[in-house]
């Protein structure tokens, strides 16, 4: 709250309806000499006092709105952060999900027709388009990307590179079902990829950095202790994220422009 300063009687004067044009001028004229006699009443330290604790005061307010405003407007710190520019911060919100439910073998499990359809639909927006403005506010050189033929550049959000290593590791897992004519080379060139995927994987997972609470139960006839939670964290909507990647997605294998000469 402002301090309070020594009150001021107001030079305007609200006209009453029971007096006169005359009546009226005469009591303002006698507000504007009241105030004039004020203020040549107040020392000129004391009013120069005044302004620089006002100012302090201001400046005060200034930085605490201001701290307020940055600390209760930030993201959650438990909600997935994204870069410092993404086009598709527009449509990211968040809700509470558990950390660790237990779903029908959709994506996980022995491979199956129907879980490779999954794996499949889950990765159609892998690449998609983004405008000059959107990769020179990302931080990537629009001058150094590769470009679509029919317009834009070929781009990824990060989220999609994690589901394409979650997936490479899953065909380096069950080798046999998804490469069963493998070559010696094949396989060493494919485990390259793998480390690479895991060491992504790695670095995403401590970008993110759950700090959900697990704990530990016995379990009949298991000789370990077996890690369990209940703990909920705040998820991205998938749904509405992915939604607006299949808008801008241009498949698989879209039509590049000419590579440049000597690239």
């Amino acid at each position: 709250m402002l301090p309070h300063s020594e009150p001021r009687l107001s030079t305007t004067v609200e006209k009453h309806p029971l007096l006169g044009d005359e009546e009226d001028e005469e009591i303002e004229s006698i507000y504007q000499k009241d105030n004039l006699k004020l203020s040549k009443k107040l020392p000129a330290r004391r009013v120069l006092w005044t302004h620089v604790v006002i100012s302090l005061v201001t400046l005060f307010l200034g930085f605490t709105i201001g701290f307020a405003l940055s600390y209760y407007m930030k993201p959650d710190a438990h909600q997935l952060q994204t870069s410092t520019y993404s086009p598709a911060q527009s449509v990211i919100s968040y809700s509470q999900q558990r950390i660790h439910p237990q779903g029908p073998e959709t994506y996980w499990g022995t491979p199956t027709v129907e879980q490779t359809k999954s794996w499949e639909r889950l990765l159609e927006p892998v690449m998609m388009r983004a405008s000059y403005e959107e990769m020179a506010l990302a931080g990537e050189d629009p001058d150094n990307s590769i470009e679509l033929l029919d317009g834009g550049y070929l781009a990824s959000l990060g989220v999609y590179h994690d589901l394409h290593c979650l997936r490479r590791v899953r065909f380096f897992l069950y080798a046999d079902h998804f490469y069963p004519d493998m070559t010696e080379k094949q396989r060493v060139n494919e485990q390259r990829h793998v480390e690479h995927c895991l060491e992504a994987l790695r670095v995403s997972t401590m970008c993110t950095g759950s700090t959900g609470l697990w704990s530990f139960e016995w379990q009949p006839n298991v000789t370990k202790a077996h890690a369990k939670t209940d703990a909920q964290r705040s998820c991205v909507d998938w749904d509405a994220l992915d939604n607006w990647t299949r808008e801008r997605a241009v498949g698989f294998n879209p039509p590049l422009k000419p590579r440049p000469q000597g690239l």
